[in-house]
């Protein structure tokens, strides 16, 4: 056992530093037989609690358990490989600077054979730091044990089945890490805190994070993008937060939380996902503040089944369908927000379903459908908001319900309020505070809308006045700022065709940028490839130069051992020939009467 300078290694991060220093003790392994062991396994089965067991550069082809608080730890330029599979059965384990590598590994124990992960942890407090874990067919790192701890920082999981899974009520941090190229980059089923920070997970075959009956889930500062299927799921998890993240460009949903799932989403961005950008459902309770959704391929934002929703501060623009679709039993608070520029409505409320919108912004939304910014089947108010430059404002239905409160619904490109339906609005409309603004404010209604209902649309825009002596004047007067109306709607219609012109020009432009940006970055990535092609055919061609120096020495090492033993042989000879003549020669004095002496 080698007694090595406490200084020589780091044992940073360990959850009993100051046992691993007092004990100072380190073993070390190494393949070729250099070190104290030449297998990983012999040096556990010696090694002191607490200790450390140094690993040299090389590749160890054997699958080991961990009974014991220790350390191993490899060279951080030069990492060690570990091809078969860890089982951490102790607490305080740390392992770092490895490379674990369990794609292809054979194993003769039934137990191990069992175990389907590169790492599994069956009790205590497991760290992984700066490590790469890379799995193959099966999971990279298994907690299939209740009340264990895991801990990874700096570390890269790839090509696995399943980066990481947990089955049971186990805490998990991660800081700085990435999972790529897995089946599911997270599975957790049934957890009792899982924390990201600073994580990318990308590039998954199906969901990135998939997580169940959780207390509590924390994403801060994380990238998650490009998974076929959800970037992450949240199924009745307590408490969660998902702060100052990026969730893009997914095969499904970027975020799908349901099942009673309550939390709040801060500072984040959503954009380029196939399907809702962020659905809720199942009774799911969630709050969104600061962020932004841009360029969706459906809706921002979709709620359903008596899920709740509050959005402030926040920006949605650019997607191809509604930018908020709330279904029945859904409610929705809307606070402080832009709506911009969605092919679809802006805000689409079913049958049953409810929205408050305050103090917001819609602008640009409906062209690409001719609908309004905002659609309703179900109950609206609208307070303090602006409406305008779409191609309608409101358009209620059915038995919608609406309540108006000093809001602009002008410049729109038809109505500011459009009603349809014999039952139109919940038999009610209420207006408070409301102005007709100077350019194409309309009521338009459904020809077998009721008459008392027409009367109502008429008192809220100040048409009518219940003097009947008055009402002939009324008419003359509104005919006139019809006509003036419709004048300006003829202006109104001219600038924005030359505005629509002028916006083309400009998006011609821009992408003419993006391409001639894309060839070129496509064209450096080429010669980096070349590049890299050809560092490697001058690495290969210098490994075989070291390779044919290695046979040479070897060689010369054979040739002057030869040599040396022919030597050897030779004056062994000489000195055998020299003894007989001196033998010959004693026994000759001794013969002649000479007394023998001995020299």
């Amino acid at each position: 056992m080698q007694q090595i300078k406490r200084d020589v290694l780091t044992h940073e991060g360990t959850s009993h530093p100051e046992k691993a220093i007092a004990q100072g003790t380190v073993l070390l392994v190494d393949p070729q037989g250099n070190g104290d062991y030449s297998t990983i396994a012999e040096a556990i089965a010696q090694a002191p609690d607490h200790s450390t067991i140094f690993l040299t550069a090389g590749t160890y082809r054997e699958s080991f358990t961990i009974d014991r608080p220790l350390t191993i730890l490899g060279d951080e330029q030069d990492r060690p490989e570990i091809a078969g599979r860890i089982i951490c059965d102790s607490d305080h384990i740390l392992l770092q600077n490895l490379f674990l590598n369990s794609t292809q590994f054979a194993d003769t124990n039934s137990y191990l054979r069992n175990i389907t992960a590169s790492v599994t942890q069956l009790k205590g407090d497991l760290q992984i730091k700066n490590c790469t874990i890379q799995a193959g067919h099966h999971n990279a790192l298994n907690l299939i044990s209740p009340q264990t701890k895991l801990v990874a920082s700096h570390c890269i999981i790839q090509n696995s089945e399943v980066g990481i899974y947990s089955n049971d009520r186990n805490k998990i941090h991660l800081d700085n890490c990435e999972i790529k190229y897995a089946g599911y980059g997270i599975l957790v089923d049934g957890g009792n805190e899982v924390t990201l920070d600073h994580c990318q997970i990308h590039s998954s075959r199906n969901d990135g994070i998939k997580i169940k009956s959780c207390d509590r889930t924390a994403l801060n500062h994380c990238k998650i993008f490009n998974n076929q299927g959800i970037g992450i799921l949240l199924r009745n998890t307590i408490e969660f937060q998902i702060s100052q993240s990026e969730l893009f460009d997914h095969g499904k949903n970027g975020a799908c939380i349901y099942q009673r799932s309550r939390g709040t989403i801060e500072q984040c961005k959503f954009h380029g996902n196939s399907w809702p950008s962020l659905f809720l459902g199942s009774g799911a309770d969630a709050e969104v503040s600061h962020s932004h959704f841009y360029e969706g391929f459906t809706e921002a934002i979709k709620l359903c089944e008596t899920s709740r929703l509050k959005v402030t501060k926040t920006t949605i623009e650019h997607h191809n369908e509604k930018a908020i679709w709330v279904n029945s039993e859904c409610h929705l608070t809307l606070k402080d927000c832009a709506i911009l520029k969605n092919t679809d409505a802006g805000l689409y409320v079913v049958q049953d379903g409810c929205a408050i919108v305050e103090n917001t912004r819609f602008r640009g939304n409906g062209h690409g459908r001719k609908v309004g910014a905002i659609e309703t089947y179900g109950k609206l108010i609208v307070r303090y908001c602006s409406i305008s430059h779409n191609y309608f404002g409101i358009q209620a239905y059915g038995n919608s319900s609406v309540i108006l409160k000093f809001s602009n619904l002008g410049f729109n490109t038809h109505a500011g309020l459009s009603v349809k339906g014999l039952a139109a609005i919940g038999k009610s409309v209420i207006y408070e505070g409301f102005k007709l603004p100077s350019l194409n404010l309309g009521l338009s209604w459904d020809k077998n809308m009721s008459i008392s209902f027409c009367v109502a649309a008429l008192i809220a825009s100040g048409f009518f006045h219940n003097q009947a002596n008055e009402a002939k004047s009324t008419r003359k007067s509104a005919q006139a700022l019809i006509d003036m109306l419709q004048s300006d709607l003829e202006k109104e219609k001219t600038i924005r065709s030359i505005e629509s012109s002028q916006y083309q020009t400009k998006q011609s432009l821009a992408q003419e940028t993006l391409r001639t940006a894309y060839d070129t970055e496509k064209q450096k990535a080429a010669a980096d490839r070349q590049t890299a092609e050809k560092e490697k055919l001058a690495l290969v061609d210098e490994n075989k130069t070291l390779k044919a120096e290695k046979e040479n020495l070897r060689e010369q090492h054979r040739a002057e051992t030869t040599e040396l033993t022919t030597e050897k042989t030779k004056l062994n000879t000489e000195l055998a020939t020299e003894k007989a003549e001196v033998e010959r020669l004693k026994n000759l004095l001794t013969s002649r009467g000479y007394p023998s002496t001995t020299r």
